[in-house]
Formats: structure tokens, C-alpha cells, sequence
């Protein structure tokens, strides 16, 4: 919050030891818990893991760390979740449905990056399956 007052730029929370806090057998925060910290810090974009993104999380655990990022906390703004981890354009309908809403980011970087037909043709994808999914 403080920068953002201060600079004006967004800020960005990333997930990135979340396992050390949320994955022990014995102790343990939930990652919709963790998420909401970092909102109440000030974030506007957070990182999130999710059954769209990270194996190890089944599919109740990534809505609520996609209701973490909008539910309703005080007079506090709602984050912009982030999905990272190998996401492709064959699955954006599935980021969309888990959403509800176009409210989200994705990070296409290694769909884009390692297609077999090069960067322009990756990108292309991701423009394409856009385009069936919102009708044109």
C-alpha cells in the first residue's frame, strides 16, 4: 500500500515460497489465507497456483485462492490474479471458466517461447483461441 501511495505503481505479489508455509502435513497456512495477506500488503497483481497451474492443488483450493483475490475484504481492492506455469492456448477456456470473468492474467512465456513454429506462431495461438473463445 505504502508504495503504491508513494509512486503510484502497481504492485505485484509473487507465490514464490508459498509450499514452506501451506504444504506441511503438520502446520500450515492455506494459500487463500496467504493470498489475503498479501492484499491487505497492497497487492494488485498476485501470483497463484491453482489446479490450472499447479498439480498439487486440487480444484477446490484454486477457487478459493481466486475468491482470496476478489471476495469482499473491508475497503480493500480486489487483486488481479495472476496464472502462471506453463499455460497454453488450448486450455485459455479453462482459465476463463475457473475465473468467471476476463478478470485475470496469464504468463504464456514458455507456450510462446519453445513453439515448434517459432515465437510469431506461439503468439498466434494464443490470439486465435482468444478469438473462438470471445466470438471473434
Amino acid at each position: 500500500g505504502e508504495i503504491a501511495r508513494r509512486t503510484g505503481l502497481a504492485a505485484l505479489c509473487h507465490n514464490t515460497w508459498i509450499d514452506a508455509l501451506s504444504r506441511h502435513p503438520r502446520f500450515g497456512i492455506s494459500n487463500a489465507v496467504f493470498f489475503k495477506m498479501q492484499r491487505l500488503g497492497g497487492a494488485d497483481f498476485i501470483m497463484l497456483p491453482g489446479d490450472f497451474a499447479t498439480e498439487y492443488i486440487d480444484r477446490d483450493e484454486a477457487r478459493s485462492c481466486l475468491a482470496a483475490c476478489f471476495e469482499p475484504l473491508g475497503d480493500i481492492k480486489p487483486a488481479l490474479p495472476i496464472m502462471a506455469g506453463g499455460k497454453r492456448a488450448d486450455q485459455l477456456k479453462q482459465y476463463l471458466d475457473a475465473v468467471g470473468s476476463t478478470d485475470f492474467m496469464i504468463i504464456a512465456a514458455t507456450a510462446v517461447d519453445t513453439h515448434p513454429e517459432g515465437l510469431e506462431a506461439g503468439a498466434r495461438a494464443f490470439r486465435q483461441a482468444w478469438s473462438e473463445i470471445a466470438g471473434g
